[in-house]
């Protein structure tokens, strides 16, 4: 079976950044399985719902629920397990990775079938469970990716209006980057698991000692400071002297410094404002709901990637303001007690 490597690498996310132990290649349903219902009221709502808001007919001739199912395939299925055996999450992953940058004929049509026909899959096969769908490409052009953010926005309102419980993800360029690559990568050192080809391919580029995961971690630095191509690779001491200033001020494991915390306070129209109110308010909590809490007041286009932007620092992020622990968003113990003590009311 041939395997692209995006699909390798999501595999390998799946398993390690998110902690599914079990994650299939290529996932199609079989005839054999019982199925929960057969969805057909949810394709025909879909169909309407997307020719009124977008005026495309996402799923053109096909018209029965029972085919469209057949011909459904999820580059990477992955579940998540409790200690007692009950499902805990499920991800139907899509990944495209072409290295000119995304460029289907019809490219917002063709993902929102992608995502749509895998939600009803997971749905008619696995019943009424939530899950996460998601699309990722690491170079999307700007023509596609703006289209792109408003037709998931589009689905996320139709999931909802249907009440299927679904988390949509897009994980695009820098966000691609910054919370798929990297962390597989980092999780390279653990995994010797042969079937995980882009890690095993990863492994043999740092054996030569040719890249690292924190030089992907400075990625935007580098495309700000591009070498010229002459001569051999610089060394870390040769970077650029704003690059080693910006790194020395804030380590990647630093918290955003406190001046930034009560200048966030003092402009309440501010998303990143918004943002810390509603964690104030709420933390801790799961990502998934925080998540959903900002999308719900409508405080950011991509309330992931504005979780995910307090979560690291570097390049264009907010910076680090939450932390992960237990599968809660936390504020970092080195400013929560600067977060609370400032106004985050509306002003």
């Amino acid at each position: 079976m041939k395997v692209e490597v995006g699909e390798s690498l999501m595999r390998s996310w799946l398993r390690h950044a998110m902690g599914c132990q079990l994650a299939e290649l290529n996932w199609k349903p079989s005839s054999t399985w019982e199925k929960y219902g057969h969805n057909q009221d949810v394709m025909d709502r879909a169909r309407a719902f997307f020719r009124d808001t977008l005026g495309i007919d996402v799923f053109k001739k096909t018209t029965k629920s029972s085919q469209l199912i057949k011909q459904a395939e999820i580059d990477v299925l992955g579940v998540k397990l409790a200690l007692d055996g009950r499902i805990e999450a499920i991800y139907g992953a899509d990944v495209a990775y072409h290295e000119a940058g995304l460029h289907y004929e019809d490219t917002v049509v063709r993902i929102l079938k992608k995502l749509l026909r895998g939600r009803m899959a997971i749905q008619t096969y696995f019943g009424p469970i939530p899950c996460t769908m998601i699309f990722a490409s690491p170079i999307v052009g700007k023509p596609s990716t703006d289209p792109l953010h408003a037709a998931i926005d589009h689905v996320r309102a139709f999931f909802g209006e249907c009440q299927l419980e679904t988390t949509t993800s897009l994980y695009v360029n820098d966000r691609f980057r910054d919370e798929i690559l990297i962390p597989t990568l980092e999780a390279s050192t653990e995994t010797a698991d042969s079937s995980e080809l882009f890690l095993r391919s990863y492994r043999l580029i740092k054996k030569f000692r040719l890249a690292a995961p924190r030089e992907f971690g400075d990625a935007q630095a580098t495309a700000r400071h591009p070498r010229n191509g002459k001569g051999p690779p610089s060394q870390p001491d040769a970077s650029p002297p704003a690059t080693r200033t910006r790194q020395t001020q804030r380590p990647e494991t630093e918290p955003v410094s406190a001046e930034k915390i009560i200048g966030w306070a003092k402009d309440p129209s501010r998303k990143v404002h918004r943002i810390l109110a509603v964690a104030v308010r709420r933390e801790p909590l799961p990502r998934e709901q925080l998540v959903a809490e900002i999308r719900r007041l409508g405080i950011s286009r991509d309330p992931y990637g504005a979780v995910a932007s307090l979560m690291t620092n570097g390049g264009k992020n907010y910076g680090l303001v939450f932390i992960e622990d237990g599968g809660l968003v936390r504020f970092h113990p080195g400013i929560e007690e600067v977060v609370r003590h400032q106004d985050w009311s509306p002003g």
